[in-house]
């Protein structure tokens, strides 16, 4: 009876029984981050190269990046998206939506203004050429200004790329609702999404900019859900089949752009995701400390170190986004408004003008709404604490 009590008060008093302790998955580690924007820069550099054959022509620069497909590195880009939001809003729930609109709207506003409008209103009196046989409205102009277009009209063709911005914004904007829904229902979600990608040509809809009433963001929402899916159960074999294989199948099954090596693209892209840890790990561990070493003038040695490598990845991985919404309409108004068609200059050029906008536009506002690191106070010592405490010297 006695022992009945005590166990009783116990429970009142908000002590519980020791359980044994949940398995924690642990969170993707620096090194994994850091595949995975080497991952975004190269999927961005394959569509920013196959848009440069697409308005310059064929050419010895483009031609064998052509061959990995530019929907496969957009769908690429949707399911790395998908893991990294999953991510952000699962360890920082608080002010998601503020950091997210502050990552995203600066650049973008200043692509909007900068290259898409110019590009727009200065074509059709230059040159009859493309895009001048779009019919643009101002109502189109204000509903991709506000990231509409694929579900009220069709985005601008001066930068049609960023129909794929417009359908992430809307999954960022989901996000939090997500996050409360079972992965049963986000799994249902994903195969409705997979169905309406496979046959939309069957059904009459075209899935990219062209489009509206928001078919690009069904048929692309399985790809974008499966990368958020997937952080839930990353520790799970059977989620990093799904990951790897779904996509793989959907992209040699219905992909009107092509690209021969498509599947390859995607595959390359899931691996970094479901095992990009491990792999950087194991690289980083096989290699010594100190990778080279360059000496300079007066003796001056530097000392290549792994955190460098890392820190590149990362850069060129910030860069893609500036690089992906902003090369289009610069490519358009280079070729149609000047003589100048050497398509290594063009590619220069925009990567350049790329660099700058991260580095004046971008990174300044990456730390906002950010939870600031505080200051440890300093630690006090017992004479700090009570002044009449005698010194050593004066025991």
């Amino acid at each position: 009876m006695k022992l009945k009590v005590f166990l009783l008060n116990r429970a009142l008093a908000g002590d519980q029984i020791s359980r044994p302790a949940r398995s924690v998955v642990p969170v993707p580690t620096p090194d994994h981050w850091a595949l995975l924007a080497a991952a975004r820069i190269v999927l961005s550099t394959i569509v920013y190269l196959g848009h440069l054959g697409g308005i310059l022509g064929d050419n010895k620069y483009t031609r064998g990046w052509w061959n990995y497909g530019e929907l496969a590195a957009v769908l690429g880009f949707f399911i790395i998206s998908g893991f990294s939001i999953g991510h952000s809003i699962e360890q920082r729930p608080k002010r998601y939506l503020l950091r997210r609109l502050w990552r995203i709207w600066p650049t973008y506003l200043f692509s909007f203004f900068c290259c898409t409008l110019p590009a727009v209103f200065l074509l059709p009196r230059y040159t009859s050429a493309y895009p001048a046989d779009q019919q643009v409205t101002n109502w189109m102009i204000f509903g991709n200004l506000f990231m509409l277009q694929g579900i009220f009209m069709p985005a601008l063709e001066a930068n049609a790329a960023t129909w794929t911005l417009a359908v992430e914004e809307w999954f960022y904007l989901a996000a939090p609702i997500f996050r409360r829904c079972g992965s049963w229902l986000l799994a249902v979600i994903v195969i409705i999404s997979s169905y309406c990608y496979l046959h939309a040509m069957s059904l009459g809809w075209k899935r990219f900019a062209s489009e509206t009433g928001g078919v690009s963001h069904l048929c692309f929402a399985w790809a974008w859900l499966l990368g958020f899916l997937f952080y839930r159960h990353r520790n799970s074999i059977w989620a990093k089949a799904v990951l790897i294989l779904l996509p793989v199948w959907l992209i040699c099954r219905a992909n009107e752009l092509g690209g021969v090596r498509s599947a390859f693209t995607l595959a390359a892209s899931t691996l970094a995701i479901a095992f990009g840890g491990e792999l950087m790990s194991a690289l980083s561990g096989s290699l010594p400390q100190c990778l080279a070493e360059i000496e300079w003038r007066r003796g001056r040695v530097f000392a290549l170190r792994w955190d460098h490598v890392r820190k590149l990845l990362v850069f060129l991985g910030n860069v893609s986004y500036p690089l992906y919404i902003v090369h289009y309409p610069i490519f358009l108004l280079l070729c149609h408004l000047t003589r100048y068609h050497n398509p290594l200059g063009y590619a220069i050029l925009v990567l350049l003008l790329c660099v700058a906008v991260y580095y004046v536009i971008d990174k300044p506002n990456r730390p906002r709404w950010k939870p600031r690191e505080r200051k440890q106070p300093p630690e006090i010592t017992e004479n700090q604490m009570d002044p009449t405490c005698p010194t050593p010297a004066e025991r």
